[in-house]
């Protein structure tokens, strides 16, 4: 894969990630007559070509998503995207599998109530005087690491920001990706003593590089698989990419 010569050309780990579907994890959910004729997805395909014909770092928490649902709120119910509760369980699968030391899991820490939490999914349906909002459900007593803001310029959906944490991994990680990142980086800014998010809207390539970064995470959530073919359009400098 292109993107990972460049970055491995540059001394920088690259990792992609793969955020489910809300579908993907609660299909059983979808109306009956939305048939869902094979449970195997594009994202599968991808992920199971990529470990047979690559050696690139793929992270997909299909799996784990799967068997918590039961247990945790992992998605909003009036929304497509993910929960903290969601996004907390897939940054440990991350970070752990990365080979770093996980964050307690989810039946160590504490769950509670944030204010409301406005969804996608009703605005799109035009039903938010019957879908209006729900509870934003946060996690807390999950570490005793400080997090600090170095920069935050969100923007409606865009996003972009930077975090420090004393006594965290040294390494600098990058994030690009959708708007599944902004949760993500939540919780990942407590396991690196820096870490960057930003939306790929937003992104000129060239930037974590620039910025002395050590690992560069790729996060494209599954309904953006098609996108997948111009990533190297997005991280890759012309110039580099020219050679």
């Amino acid at each position: 894969m292109r993107v990972q010569e460049y970055y491995q050309s540059k001394g920088i780990r690259f990792i992609l990630f793969i955020a489910p579907n809300k579908e993907s994890v609660y299909g059983e959910l979808l109306p009956d007559k939305y048939e869902q004729i094979r449970d195997h997805s594009k994202a599968d395909q991808l992920v199971g070509y990529l470990a047979e014909h690559t050696d690139l770092f793929v992270v997909y928490p299909k799996t784990l998503l799967r068997e918590r649902k039961d247990r945790y709120p992992l998605y909003y119910k009036y929304d497509t995207h993910w929960t903290d509760v969601g996004a907390y369980l897939s940054v440990n699968e991350l970070i752990g599998q990365m080979g770093y030391a996980t964050m307690p899991d989810a039946d160590q820490v504490t769950f509670q109530e944030e204010g409301e939490h406005v969804g996608d999914l009703a605005v799109m349906l035009g039903l938010l005087q019957y879908f209006h909002t729900e509870p934003e459900i946060g996690v807390a007593d999950f570490t005793g690491t400080e997090a600090e803001t170095v920069y935050s310029y969100p923007h409606h959906i865009l996003f972009n920001e930077k975090f420090t944490a004393d006594g965290a991994n040294p390494e600098k990680v990058y994030v690009v990706g959708d708007s599944f990142s902004a949760k993500l980086a939540e919780y990942l800014k407590y396991s690196f003593s820096e870490t960057t998010v930003i939306h790929r809207m937003e992104y000129t390539p060239g930037l974590a590089e620039g910025e002395e970064t050590d690992i560069v995470v790729c996060e494209v959530v599954e309904r953006y698989m098609d996108e997948m073919g111009s990533i190297s359009e997005v991280l890759i400098p012309k110039a580099e990419e020219m050679e």
